[in-house]
Order: structure tokens, then C-alpha cells, then sequence
């Protein structure tokens, strides 16, 4: 009998640590990650940048753009409520705002966008190519809706907030009703386990 009870409680050990040993992430895991492969942007000072890269960082994404009035701010706002909470992190995890809308998102301008919440996140943009080869690799909806003149249209667009792993590869992916202290949680369970 004292036999069947140890081998029970060591049963009940092993799944309560393997339980353990599970994180449970808010965000939505991709087991295994994605590879991202690059892509060659102008960063918010005009100059080229390969994104992801072989940086051995982890990379919070946010794309949209600069003329969006609600969910853009919003997406902004969250991360720089993350980047916050994670300022213990700041050598191991950047941020970064990737504009949906070439044709009026310049580097000057991103910069601009970007500085109204968190100047230390990066801002990248592209001409036309590079928008649709970013939202080909985070496979990304957008819409383009015509305005009264060519550049009064409106956007849709995916409003996720992507991290990427230090290897570059897409590792989570946050829904809007994610909030920054969800993400900040995730990305300190990725960091503790790598």
C-alpha cells in the first residue's frame, strides 16, 4: 500500500512539473516559429536597414501608418506601454513601427509619427515593393480606400503587434484585446527560457 501511494505521489509530481514547465502565453505561440526572411527598408533617418536581420535581438513589430486616427495611436500607445515595462530589457528587445503606406509615410515623417510616443522605437518604410514583400512575410491584410484626391485615401490594415525571436523568427502574435502588460509577461517567458 505505502508503495501505491509513492508511486502516486511521484505521478502527481512529474505532471504538476511538467505542468509547470508549460508556460502559458496570452498571445498566440508559433510552435515552431516562422522564419522571416529580410527585407531592405529607410529607417527613420533616411537610412537603409535590413529588417529582420541577423541581429541576436528580440523584436517587437507594430505595422501601420502615420495618417491612421484610432488604431494606429492606439497600437502605438501599447507599445511604448511594453517597451516601459520591459526598460530592464532594453539591450535584449527593440520595437518597431513598419508603415503599411509608402506612397505618404516618408522617413520624416515616421519620425515624426513615432516621436508623439516613444522616441526609441524604430520607424521603417519603403516604397511600394518593400510594403507588399513585409506584408507577404507577416502576411498582413490591408485595403486601400480612394479618397477625393490621390493622396486623401484611407487604409486598412492587421492591427497585431508581432515578436520576433533573437534568430529573427515570428515567435508571437498579440490580437488588439492583448494588453501591454500581457505582451511585456510573453516576451519575459520567451527571454527566460532562451
Amino acid at each position: 500500500m505505502l508503495r501505491l501511494i509513492l508511486v502516486s505521489v511521484l505521478i502527481i509530481f512529474s505532471i504538476v512539473e511538467g505542468a509547470e514547465e508549460k508556460a502559458q502565453f496570452q498571445g498566440l505561440l508559433l510552435e515552431p516559429p516562422r522564419k522571416i526572411n529580410s527585407v531592405t527598408f529607410v529607417n527613420k533617418d533616411g537610412d537603409t536597414e535590413e529588417f529582420p536581420g541577423s541581429r541576436k535581438i528580440y523584436r517587437v513589430v507594430f505595422f501601420g501608418f502615420t495618417k491612421c486616427t484610432m488604431v494606429c495611436p492606439r497600437g502605438m500607445q501599447k507599445m511604448a506601454a511594453v517597451r516601459k515595462e520591459l526598460a530592464s530589457l532594453a539591450n535584449r528587445v527593440e520595437y518597431y513601427f513598419i508603415s503599411v503606406d509608402p506612397g505618404r509615410d516618408t522617413s520624416a515623417v515616421v519620425k515624426t509619427f513615432i516621436e508623439r510616443f516613444d522616441p526609441k522605437i524604430q520607424g521603417l518604410t519603403g516604397d511600394e515593393k518593400v510594403a507588399l514583400a513585409v506584408q507577404k512575410e507577416f502576411q498582413i491584410l490591408t485595403r486601400k480606400f480612394r479618397g477625393k484626391t490621390a493622396l486623401t485615401y484611407n487604409m486598412q490594415h492587421s492591427a497585431y503587434i508581432y515578436v520576433l525571436d533573437e534568430s529573427g523568427r515570428l515567435k508571437i502574435v498579440f490580437p488588439a484585446k492583448n494588453t501591454p502588460s500581457d505582451i511585456a509577461v510573453d516576451i519575459n517567458q520567451l527571454l527566460k527560457k532562451d
